[in-house]
Formats: C-alpha cells, structure tokens, sequence
C-alpha cells in the first residue's frame, strides 16, 4: 500500500505447454509516490524473441516510470495520457529498428496493457489482445480495454480468405509493439472509485473464465495475493496451454 492507497500482486507461470515464458509483468508500488505502475507484456507466440520483446516493453516503461515526476509528469489525466503515448511510441520505435536490423524472418513483438494509477484517477493502456478489467461492488466487472485481433477489426477481417474461422481470428492480433513502424495505444481515463479492484492480465489467464467467474473471484478474494493465486490455479487446472500472467490491484485495504 502506497500513497494511491493501492495494495497489489502479480504473478507469471509458464502454463503447462510451452517450453519458455514469453510474458513479463512489471508492478511498481512505491511508498513514497502518490502513483502506482502495473503492466503485463505478452510477447508474440511463434515470432522471433518474444520473451525478449516483453521484457524490453517492461524494462523500458518501468524505467521511464521510475524517472517520471508525480508533481509534473504525471499530475493529471492528461498529463499522464500525454507521458504514456510518448513511451509507448518511443517503445514501438526501439523494437521495430531492431527487428529491421536484425532481419528476422517473424519479427519480435509484443502485446502490453496496464494502467497508472493515481489517487483519484487512472490511466490504462492496451496494444494488443491481453486485458484490463475493473471489478466494482456496485457495477460488476467491466472489461475497459480493448481486443485487438483481427475478429475484432471489421475492415480487417473482411480482407480475410473465407476458410478463416471466427475462433482462428480470436487468437490473431492486429495490433502489438514493434511489429509495424507506428503503434496506436488505447489510452483511457477513468476515475477511481471506493471499493475498485483491478485485474491486469494476459490472454493465457482470462481465456479460461467467463465474465462471471472473474467477477466471483475479484469479490470473494481477501487480498490481490489471494485473486492472484486464484486465478493462477484454475487457468492451470483448465489446461494451462499458454503462458499465464497476471496483477491485480485492490483499492481498499485487505488482509490476506
């Protein structure tokens, strides 16, 4: 718990398929700053480097992170949007030259999605197909980013050949870091409410639950620990056929 009032945990497991873990979480929750920094970065499966590409993402917005100033840079909704575009858009620059100089036959990308959040206010972003939910008492769950994938995407999937199923587009992003020369972020502001709690994830944990369940878990949980290793068993116990990462953050104080 910090000056945000937030307490927080995340978690990152292989699954029970995969030979490496291409996810990287990044969760920063400093006691002397009135701001709290989490993230998910899911590198792309089948492309070159993937694990490397999550990190960069997380390495490079947890050190633009940590150089901010919560006086300046980040003290207010638009102070805060105006900082995270321009990371993200230095971010997509510095792994697309690489990919370009590396030559790579399936260039190394990355989705990202998380938030920064302030006293009364937060600011989530998202490229790509991993998730950010919020849960309230009195408003349920309510899934604030957006999927990129070509399923989503009307234009692109109309483009599509025909022999493209529906389930096939789901798991196609059409959005990432560093696979294109330019990157547009959802960026949105959303004010902090009593009784918040937040779920930052990749596709490998939410794919597994419905709406429902989330939300059963999110409420019932004592603590973001418990949410967490919550959310880490079930997907596990579902198959756990992709990597699985996760942070979930909790407005109130909670004892686990």
């Amino acid at each position: 718990m910090n000056k945000a009032d937030l307490a927080a945990a995340g978690e990152s497991n292989i699954g029970l398929a995969r030979k490496t873990n291409e996810d990287n979480f990044c969760l920063l929750v400093p006691p002397e700053r009135r701001t709290v920094f989490a993230m998910v970065a899911d590198g792309l499966g089948g492309h070159h480097d993937g694990a490397l590409a999550s990190f960069i993402c997380c390495r490079d917005l947890f050190y633009s992170y940590i150089g901010s100033d919560d006086e300046r840079d980040l003290a207010t909704p638009a102070a805060v949007e105006l900082f995270l575009r321009r990371e993200i858009e230095a971010l997509n620059r510095k792994i697309f030259q690489r990919n370009y100089t590396d030559d790579a036959p399936c260039p190394m990308g990355s989705t990202i999605v998380g938030g920064l959040f302030a006293t009364d206010f937060l600011v989530m972003f998202n490229v790509g197909d991993s998730r950010f939910y919020r849960f309230n008492p009195e408003s349920g769950l309510t899934q604030v980013s957006t999927d990129h994938t070509l399923k989503s995407d009307p234009e692109l999937r109309e483009s599509l050949p025909r022999c493209c199923t529906s389930e096939c587009l789901d798991h196609v992003v059409s959005r990432a870091i560093g696979t294109s020369s330019r990157v547009e972020p959802q960026i949105a502001v959303c004010p902090r409410r009593p009784g918040d709690r937040y779920l930052i994830c990749s596709d490998g944990a939410y794919r597994y639950f419905s709406p429902e369940r989330l939300a059963a878990i999110l409420s019932e949980a004592a603590g973001p620990r418990q949410a967490v290793s919550r959310i880490m068993r079930d997907a596990l116990l579902g198959g756990g056929h992709d990597n699985i990462s996760a942070v979930a953050l909790f407005a109130e104080t909670a004892t686990e």
